[in-house]
Order: C-alpha cells, then sequence, then structure tokens
C-alpha cells in the first residue's frame, strides 16, 4: 500500500464528514486541495498543517522533509516571536516586514500570520486595546469572515490552529480592557469548538490549556469559584496528559485562588509545592517567561521534528562516496544538485525521492515512527511511546499487538518500529542479554542506517534514535563505556552541526540530555555532566517539557549530590524536591516513589 500525506488528508476530511470546500475556505481554492489529496501538488508546511487542523490533527506527530529556503520562514517565525518575548518591538518590526516580503502573494495563512503579529506588536507598543481588537478581527477574517466566527455557536465551521489562536488573543485583550461579557463568549465557543473537534492530543495541548486559563480568570471575575475551578483543573489536566509546561504555572495559581475562596487548605498545599516547581525550574534554566497575557499565549510545546532535506541528500550522499556527477545522473543535473546541497534550490517530491532511493534510502516527504495512511495507528503510537515512558508496561504491550496488526510489515519502516521495541520489551523482561541486544539492535538499524563504518552520519530518524539510545545504555549496563559515551557524542554532534535548531528536535535531544547526564555521573565525569544537564533543562524550558524536566532533575540531583560542597548540597536538595513534586503533577508516579525513597533516606525528613 502507498502512503501519502494527501492520501491521510483526504481520510480524515471523510471521516470528519467535511467537503473539500469547507477544508478549503480562506486558505486555498477547492482544486488546490483536490491535487494535495491526490497527490500532484506540494504545499508549504504551514498550509498543510492548517489543512490538517481543520480536521482536528497535528502534524507535528510527523518527520518532515523541509527545504532549506522553508526552514528560513520557520525560524523567522521563531524569531519574531522571540523579538515580542523580549520586547524588543523595533526588531520584531524589522523582522515582521522582511517576512511579508519573503512570503507577499504566496498564501493566505502567511498573510494573516504577518497582520496578527502585527496587531500583537503594536498592542505592546501603545496599549491600544479598541485599535488591537480590529486588528486582529482583520487579521482573522482573512481566512474566516466574520459572519462565521461571530454566529451564535460553531457547530458547522472549521478553524485551524492559526486562527483559534487570533480567537484567544481576542479574549485576552477583551479581559484586558475590562469587556468580560466579550471574552466570556468567545472563550466559552472556542473551549466547546475545541473540546469537540481537536481530538488530536498534541493539536489540543497548544490551546486547550490556554483557553481554561482564560476563561478560569473571568469566571473568577464573575465570582464563579467552583466553575473556574473545575475548568483550570481540565486544562491542567490536558497539560498533565502531554507532559508540557506552557501556562501550568497560571493555571496552578487560578486554582489556588479558587481553592482559597473554596476553604480547601490542604489541597491547596499541595498545589503550592507544585506551582513552587514549576517556577524554580525556569530559575534553574535561566529561562525568563513574558509577563504579558498575550505573548504567554505564544508558547508552545515543541514536539514537531523538522529534518532539512537538503542536508540530509549531501550528508548521505558522502557516507556513501559518491560523487555530485554519481548521484544527479537521471534525476537532476549536478548544477540542479550543487544548488539543492548548498540550499540555494528547494527539491521537489520526485527529486528528493529520487535522489534518496539512488542511495538506498525509501522515504516519503512525510513519515513518523512509521508508515501508514492510518491517523489512529500514529495516535497509538504516541500512546504506546507514553505508556511505556511511565512504565504502564502491560497497557504498552497490548498497544504494540495493536499496532503490528494494522501496520505493513513488508515496510522497513515498520519492521524496525515494531522489533526494536519488541527487543526492548524482552530485555526488560530479562529473556535476551545486553551483548545478544546490542547485536539485534545493530541489524535492526541497518534496515534505514548503515553503521557498520561505526560512525553516525546523519541526524537519525525517529526510531533510529531510540535504538542507537538503547545500544548506548545497553553497552554501559555491560561494561562498555567508551562505546556508550562514543554513541551519546556522535548524536550530540550531529545535532550540533545542523542548521536546525535545537528546538526541532527537542523531543529526542531531551531524552538524550536526560540519558547522558546520568551515564556521566556514573562514570563520575562531574562536571560535564552538570553541563550536559544545564543545557538540557534550557531546552527543555523553551520547549516547555515538563515531564521530561522532572527526569533530568532526578539526575541532576545525583551529580550535585556527589560534587558535595555546600552549595551543591543546596542545589541537591532543590533538585530532589522538585523533581518530586513534578513528577507527581505530571503521573509519573512510579518514578516520584523512587525519588521520595531517596529524599528520605538522605535528608530523614519526609519531602511532603
Amino acid at each position: 500500500m502507498k502512503c501519502s500525506i494527501g492520501d491521510m488528508l483526504r481520510i480524515l476530511r471523510e471521516r470528519a464528514g467535511i467537503s473539500q470546500h469547507e477544508l478549503a475556505e480562506g486558505i486555498l481554492s477547492i482544486a488546490g486541495v483536490s491535487r494535495i489529496e491526490n497527490g500532484e501538488r506540494e504545499e508549504d508546511k504551514f498550509v498543510l498543517a492548517a489543512l490538517f487542523q481543520r480536521v482536528g490533527e497535528s502534524v507535528d506527530k510527523f518527520e518532515a522533509f523541509t527545504s532549506a529556503e522553508e526552514y528560513q520562514m520557520v525560524l523567522r517565525r521563531n524569531l519574531i516571536i522571540r523579538s515580542l518575548t523580549e520586547k524588543n518591538l523595533p526588531v520584531a518590526a524589522v523582522l515582521l516586514q522582511e517576512y511579508r516580503e519573503r512570503t507577499e502573494n504566496k498564501n493566505h495563512i502567511h498573510e494573516q500570520y504577518f497582520w496578527q503579529m502585527r496587531a500583537v506588536n503594536y498592542y505592546l507598543a501603545d496599549r491600544d486595546g479598541k485599535t488591537c481588537i480590529k486588528n486582529l478581527s482583520d487579521a482573522l477574517e482573512i481566512t474566516v469572515p466574520a459572519s462565521k466566527w461571530e454566529q451564535k455557536n460553531w457547530e458547522n465551521i472549521r478553524i485551524c490552529t492559526q486562527e483559534l489562536y487570533i480567537l484567544l488573543m481576542l479574549g485576552c485583550v477583551w479581559i484586558e480592557e475590562g469587556e468580560t461579557d466579550r471574552a466570556l463568549d468567545v472563550l466559552e465557543k472556542l473551549w466547546k469548538y475545541i473540546d469537540r473537534n481537536m481530538t488530536d492530543e498534541q493539536e489540543r495541548e497548544k490551546l486547550y490549556p490556554k483557553c481554561a486559563w482564560l476563561l478560569g480568570e473571568v469566571y473568577v471575575r464573575m465570582g464563579w469559584i467552583e466553575r473556574a475551578y473545575k475548568i483550570c483543573e481540565l486544562g491542567k489536566e490536558c497539560l498533565a496528559e502531554s507532559g508540557a509546561l506552557i501556562v501550568m504555572d497560571k493555571l496552578l495559581v487560578l486554582e489556588e485562588i479558587c481553592l482559597k475562596k473554596l476553604g480547601r487548605e490542604n489541597e491547596r498545599k499541595t498545589l503550592k509545592r507544585q506551582l513552587e516547581a514549576v517556577e524554580d525550574l525556569y530559575k534553574m534554566a535561566e529561562f525568563k517567561l513574558p509577563e504579558e497575557k498575550i505573548l504567554r499565549l505564544l508558547l508552545t510545546s515543541e514536539r514537531n521534528e523538522i529534518l532539512i532535506s537538503n542536508e540530509v541528500i549531501r550528508e548521505l550522499r558522502r557516507f556513501c562516496g559518491l560523487s555530485q556527477e554519481e548521484l544527479c545522473d537521471e534525476v537532476c543535473s549536478r548544477e540542479t544538485l550543487s544548488r539543492i546541497e548548498g540550499g540555494q534550490r528547494s527539491p521537489n517530491r520526485e527529486k528528493l525521492q529520487g535522489l534518496l532511493k539512488k542511495m538506498g534510502e525509501e522515504r516519503e516527504k512525510y513519515y513518523g515512527y512509521v508508515i501508514t495512511n492510518d491517523s489512529d495507528v500514529y495516535r497509538k503510537v504516541n500512546l504506546y511511546k507514553k505508556s511505556w515512558y511511565r512504565k504502564e508496561r502491560d497497557k504498552a504491550s497490548i498497544l504494540l499487538n495493536e499496532i503490528e496488526a494494522e501496520l505493513d510489515m513488508s515496510n522497513l519502516v515498520n519492521r524496525q518500529f515494531i522489533e526494536s521495541n519488541r527487543l526492548t520489551e524482552q530485555v526488560e523482561k530479562g529473556e535476551m542479554d545486553y551483548e545478544t541486544a546490542i547485536s539485534e539492535l545493530e541489524r535492526i538499524l541497518k534496515y534505514t542506517m548503515d553503521k557498520s563504518k561505526g560512525d553516525i552520519y546523519r541526524i537519525p530518524y525517529r526510531e533510529e534514535f531510540i535504538i542507537l539510545n538503547c545500544m548506548a545504555i545497553y553497552n554501559r549496563y555491560k561494561g562498555n563505556e567508551k562505546e556508550a559515551e562514543r554513541i551519546y557524542e556522535q548524536l550530540l554532534r550531529q545535532y550540533r552541526e545542523s542548521k536546525t535548531e535545537e528546538i526541532h528536535h527537542s523531543v529526542p535531544l531531551s531524552l538524550l540530555y536526560i540519558n547522558y547526564t546520568g551515564f556521566l555521573e556514573v562514570m563520575d565525569e562531574l562536571e560535564r555532566a552538570e553541563e550536559i544537564g544545564k543545557r538540557g533543562l534550557r531546552l527543555m524550558a523553551e520547549s516547555q517539557r515538563g515531564d521530561l524536566v522532572a527526569k533530568l532533575l532526578g539526575n541532576l540531583s545525583c551529580v550535585y549530590d556527589k560534587k558535595n560542597t555546600r552549595k551543591d548540597e543546596e542545589i541537591c536538595e532543590r533538585c530532589m524536591r522538585y523533581s518530586y513534586w513534578l513528577q507527581i503533577l505530571y503521573h509519573l508516579e512510579k518514578d516520584s516513589l523512587v525519588i521520595k525513597d531517596a529524599y528520605e533516606k538522605k535528608y530523614a525528613k519526609r519531602i511532603d
């Protein structure tokens, strides 16, 4: 079965019961959607993301081959948000103008983004709420007519995440301007829309908790304390389930206010400890959160994986020992290949797949841990990964059986996923020794990455990273520390030498920082362990990953315990305490018990 992003979009649209016209409205033509679904047209990542979001799904679950040119637009958006967050408004204005010039006449999604961010920039500069509301409304109407979003309910409209963010911003400014009724109206409609249509966890986590926070504030202002508490709980639970930070501190503050008003002091004490842990992790990471409400709405939990196609082609060609002349034969001219590798030209899908195929890579432009048209399988894969991370082994095993039953196992990527995870289960149950496991993992890795020369020659795909990480762990367990360290260092080098920012590899890099910190601590390389751990903390704060921070703090506590100065001892105690409360907050109960026992044994007092 041939899998494509267009096939998946069509299946999701039909399952949602919406027409091509409803999906396309305001973004592109019906013919354009039809061509995407038929695999006849490539769209940029922002338009494609908007289309998937309108059917309630996220494209963050996919790895994406992104051209160097397209990645520049990703970087520009990052820089614009960074400049706004740092209140560097003149720089933000220049970046916005450059963004507009590069995207002018491209599509409505880019045009809308420009006007949305321009409205935010002006609002931060002059505090003119009425003008900001007018500008945000104008930006929204580029893709969603006022007659639709101002109607009584939104049962018959489809809105993407960018459009929903503008509506959240409108609610936020109305709150600031004291227009509580208008804020309440739009936020309650937003809440119902997200709850009904955003079925994908990764897309839901971007909006649901933020809407809960703003609605909770409105409810408190109106004296509806029970209602405010309940909605904050729902928002907090969404973040806890997804492992994200985003507005966790805001929800905890609001929830504590509610509990105080309700006289529930015991619950309030627990919340205060969790809030202290969240606030302190930002201090430890030296990451300053924006104070403005409207800017907090821009923070997202980064999970997307971006691979620059130009880099992948260049690095793979060099590893294969091919000259540009040898590779480009029958696919493209040498001049074209040279421009592609240099980042001056974007390879289309056919050229990309042709070049990769010639080097033994069978890849689509988009894929995840597995290759399938069924979004439900991707959802199960994410749930499997979460269950395994939380040590819910029985649940994970059932999910893996279900995933295997629904995959085309003749596909090497799918075989790699199933076989590597089956092997991990066997090792954990004691049914396979480490030496055999390493040998088997090397065999499984060769399905997609030939590491026979000993080097990791490119950024690994998602499952390849998991395999390499397991190889490092098993090498350490069997006493081959040098090989484990070599794998970790090669992985770090690949991510650092890439032109993609670390935040666009946040999930694998966070796991790498966690495990490498632990490895270096065991090897008594304490200065290096502290350096790696601090870099990991910063990345996790930037990418808004709360569950991963909890694990890293646990490893860092061991580092500071061994360093054993008075200052280090104080940091060790904080790391252990905050690791515990974050693990409780993110439902990592099994890990929290380990930290609890270690803390109470070391300090002879209760951690809670």
